[in-house]
């Protein structure tokens, strides 16, 4: 199963914890077997910590607007970030009609 989990922040390699319980969540997903993406809205380059993969926004545009994931999650949601992100790509996505379970808010 594919997850993609949007994160106004996340930490990083260089010793930022912003937001650690998020990094948690997905370190037990990904010991289930799950392969985890996420998009740091605050994020400047790609990058991997833990066996979890970290994107940017501009690499989501380029590189992952085409993959399809089975499950969306959103952290703490903000207008500013999140809510644009689904205005602009949450066509990507099955509807809530489709998947009912689809769209996790924490």
């Amino acid at each position: 199963m594919k997850i993609l989990v949007l994160a106004a922040d996340y930490p990083n390699p260089n010793g930022g914890k912003s937001l650690y319980y998020i990094h948690s969540r997905n370190q037990y997903y990904v010991s289930k077997g799950l392969e985890v993406s996420v998009l740091n809205f605050a994020a400047r380059h790609d990058y991997i910590i833990d066996r979890v993969q970290v994107y940017t926004l501009k690499s989501y545009a380029n590189k992952l607007r085409n993959e399809k994931f089975d499950v969306l999650v959103c952290h703490a949601p903000n207008i500013r970030n999140h809510l644009l992100f689904l205005c602009k790509y949450g066509g990507s996505f099955p509807s809530a009609e489709e998947k009912w379970d689809y769209f996790l808010i924490y």
